[in-house]
């Protein structure tokens, strides 16, 4: 009977000795925010303003109070546990890193909680979006610098001439205004002007007729049709070459005698 009090007494004593130890496993209860989460540890702000790495195990229980007095509770998974709630953290520590036993917080935080969460990913979400948006445009914008010098054909008009002559005549008049008028309704729009003659005569002097018809086509636009100078490239006088007629018949000589007139479009500013 003696020596099962005293080892009821040595145990009794042995327990009380181990308390130190056990409470010193057990750390002070945290009281702060989440403010993040990487893999498995949760990253708590104090309400002091210091940050406790916490690891959360399977053993970890994930607690929402209700009520006034917290009295009712309902246990939750890990993954409730989102950036902006604030918690209460019961850790333990080992050797190695502060696990957390317990964490607590209120339901009414935790919706709180998934609502910023909710918002932060719409904003996300549209700053996705803009941010897709702005390279489309970077993108069109590179689209059409690298264009910027090329140009395609949008309208042409022949101007036909009488035999060593230069003048325009009243339907070659009527064909420029027209062209002109097209050209107009392009964005950045130039003109292009091409001078030919048959082979009636000597090549010097054709290549000359070639120059004096092109420019009288430019001069017409100028002062009759409204094409600021900027807009005409320079003349071409081709002369003789580029027939488009045969040259043994009067028909095929009357279209080499001509002027072509080009509108020319800048690929880089079409759809603006």
């Amino acid at each position: 009977m003696r020596g099962r009090g005293l080892a009821a007494f040595f145990a009794a004593l042995a327990m009380i000795l181990a308390l130190p130890q056990i409470a010193a496993a057990q750390g002070p209860t945290l009281h702060g925010m989440i403010i993040g989460r990487d893999g498995p540890n949760m990253i708590v702000r104090n309400n002091d303003g210091s940050e406790t790495t916490v690891a959360l195990t399977e053993h970890t229980k994930v607690v929402a109070t209700e009520g006034a007095l917290g009295i009712r509770q309902s246990q939750l998974a890990v993954t409730d546990l989102l950036d902006g709630l604030p918690v209460t953290v019961e850790p333990t520590h080992n050797s190695e890193q502060i696990e957390a036993t317990r964490v607590t917080f209120k339901a009414s935080d935790l919706k709180t909680a998934r609502q910023v969460e909710a918002g932060t990913a719409q904003a996300k979400a549209r700053v996705k979006e803009k941010a897709a948006e702005l390279e489309a445009q970077n993108e069109e914008m590179r689209r059409r610098l690298a264009e910027a010098n090329q140009y395609v054909e949008k309208g042409s008009a022949t101007i036909l001439f009488q035999t060593g002559s230069a003048t325009i005549s009243k339907e070659g008049k009527a064909q420029l205004k027209g062209l002109a008028q097209q050209a107009k309704a392009i964005k950045g729009y130039l003109i292009g002007v091409i001078g030919y003659a048959d082979t009636t005569g000597s090549s010097a002097a054709n290549q000359a007729l070639s120059g004096r018809r092109a420019n009288a086509v430019i001069r017409y636009l100028q002062k009759y049709c409204g094409i600021q100078p900027y807009r005409v490239l320079a003349q071409n006088a081709m002369g003789e070459a580029h027939q488009m007629g045969a040259s043994e018949t009067s028909e095929g000589r009357a279209k080499n005698r001509r002027v072509v007139v080009q509108i020319l479009g800048n690929k880089g500013l079409e759809g603006l």
